[in-house]
């Protein structure tokens, strides 16, 4: 029979991976059938040392509901230790109960309880918790799967709450075009008000960043590394961005978390999570960018790509995506603006884009021009089977000219719908 010991054993994050949940009881605490947390919270613990531990014992954004019901993060942790074990992991779960050290709860607690000595440092420097009064804090990056119960800001607080932001993505090693491409795309959308976000990285990330900067922009950085030791969150990278009052460094991931390469494909769902869309620039077939594209249509936010030379690698990611379905062309930025829709925060003024655009417009081809007449009296959106009929066209002759159209802003894919980007 399971005793109430194992039922109540406690949940503590030694160094391991984000899925591991190790947990353990002592002897002591067999022999007394204690409840281990009885002991451990007697003493009030400060409010931001609550919410990391609990992230640090692998509580996330989903519990929030029953940690607010219990008074907070701090009531959340007197609670008995087999209802935290329940909240945790429910009741369909067994979890082996083990010791890795010969110490008590309260002596593990004091000990490690979230490298305590480094989220001081961390705040000390002017850092600042998402999360820390609750799950509002986190803004958009609760629309990422498994959000985390708190992240970690370095920057303005509230930079995460303004709008638009347009997330700019690719390769670390982009050609000499690629990176200017991104750096200007990044500054022509910074100087009409967007906010940039990308993953400081080398190539495009860091492209897109500075391009923002350079317009008197602000951008954010989403890390994929950890709080440090120090304190930090920051990199040699983005240490060289200036100014530092425009760069908002964000990262999800504790000192308790095992740092890995796997963090940075982590990351690239707050980037997705954050952004209203995004725009991939160059990527190879395995890029990064790919997820972070996938994360964003699993969002159901805007993916738009820079389609590229067939036999050139660096396009690979984009065309790809355009080749699934699963993104726009992206043609120039007014056409990205206008299929946006967006409010642009301006210095001088906050404009809707209302720009009522012929889709005709900019096109000579007879052939292109019957295809957007085709869909537009088709009610804004065609399947190429019923566009081939009604055109007379064969499927690759057909295809061509779509592709001209794509390219050109005028349609992009739904589904297996072509639907007219100005209609």
């Amino acid at each position: 029979m399971v005793s109430i010991i194992d039922e109540a054993a406690l949940f503590f994050k030694d160094i391991g991976s984000p899925q591991d949940s190790i947990s353990f009881y002592t002897k002591q605490a067999k022999k007394n059938k204690e409840n281990c947390f009885k002991v451990q919270f007697k003493m009030e613990i400060p409010k931001w040392h609550a919410i990391c531990t609990l992230s640090a014992l692998r509580f996330s954004y989903k519990h929030w509901p029953l940690i607010e019901k219990a008074g907070g993060a701090q009531e959340f942790l007197k609670l008995p230790a087999k209802d935290i074990k329940y909240a945790l992991c429910g009741d369909s779960k067994r979890v082996k109960v083990f010791s890795k050290e010969n110490k008590n709860p309260e002596e593990i607690i004091k000990d490690a309880i979230l490298q305590s000595k480094t989220i001081k440092a961390f705040l000390k420097k002017g850092g600042h918790i998402l999360g820390l009064n609750g799950p509002k804090e986190l803004g958009p990056l609760k629309r990422a799967p498994l959000a985390p119960l708190c992240a970690f800001l370095m920057g303005d607080t509230d930079i995460i709450f303004q709008k638009p932001q347009v997330g700019i993505v690719g390769t670390r090693h982009p050609t000499k075009k690629g990176f200017e491409r991104s750096f200007h795309i990044a500054h022509e959308l910074a100087k009409k008000g967007f906010i940039i976000v990308s993953g400081g990285a080398q190539g495009v990330d860091i492209a897109a960043h500075k391009g923002a900067l350079s317009a008197g922009g602000d951008t954010i950085v989403v890390q994929g590394n950890l709080v440090d030791e120090r304190g930090n969150i920051n990199t040699y990278r983005t240490n060289a961005l200036q100014p530092k009052s425009r760069v908002h460094i964000i990262s999800a991931f504790g000192p308790w978390t095992k740092s890995g390469n796997y963090l940075f494909a982590e990351r690239n769902k707050y980037v997705a999570a954050l952004a209203d869309a995004i725009i991939v620039t160059e990527g190879g077939e395995k890029s990064g960018s790919l997820h972070t594209a996938n994360f964003a249509k699993n969002m159901q936010t805007a993916v738009w790509a820079i389609p590229g030379d067939p036999e050139n690698p660096y396009a690979a990611a984009a065309n790809i995506l355009l080749q699934d379905g699963h993104a726009r062309a992206f043609y120039k930025i007014d056409a990205f603006l206008d299929s946006l829709n967006t409010t642009s925060n301006d210095k001088k003024s906050s404009k809707k884009v209302t720009k009522r655009i012929d889709p005709k417009e900019g096109i000579s081809d007879e052939k292109c021009l019957e295809i957007i007449d085709i869909i537009h009296t088709n009610g804004g959106k065609a399947e190429v089977d019923l566009i081939c009929k009604k055109a007379k066209l064969s499927i690759p002759s057909i295809q061509q000219k779509l592709f001209e159209l794509e390219i050109m802003g005028k349609i992009h894919k739904e589904g297996a719908e072509l639907v007219l980007t100005h209609y």
